[in-house]
């Protein structure tokens, strides 16, 4: 059992270092770039009107890992994550993102496209 806490401290310390180093900022950049790449892609799609349903499959992944990754600081950070201006930018644009594609767009289906400005927001 001790041999059991001790893996865990070691663990939890692994994780906290990745979460407040550079690494997981780093790899959110990276996703951050896919993301706008993706973006723009399919707004090429959109205007030559060629399919874009994979597009929303790319999204989902994309917001699933924003949201583990404000779960993962708040996680190691509690409350005091709120003090970061970066964290509470984040915060809105993933609640956006949340009530554009995760709530209305399911309830609206095509009704949702005229949300396109909180989308365009999410993107600033």
């Amino acid at each position: 059992l001790k041999e059991s806490s001790q893996d865990n401290n070691t663990l939890r310390a692994m994780f906290v270092q990745f979460v407040l180093g550079r690494e997981l900022d780093a790899i959110s950049g990276v996703v951050i770039v896919m993301n706008s790449i993706c973006f723009g892609v399919e707004q090429s799609f959109r205007l030559n009107e060629q399919p874009v349903e994979i597009f929303a499959t790319f999204e989902n992944i994309f917001l699933a890992f924003y949201v583990l990754e404000l779960g993962a600081r708040f996680l190691v950070l509690g409350l005091k994550a709120l003090k970061d201006g970066w964290i509470q930018f984040d915060i809105v644009l993933v609640s956006v993102s949340i009530s554009t594609e995760w709530v209305l767009g399911p309830m609206l289906g095509e009704g949702a496209a005229e949300f396109d400005l909180l989308v365009v927001l999410r993107m600033a």
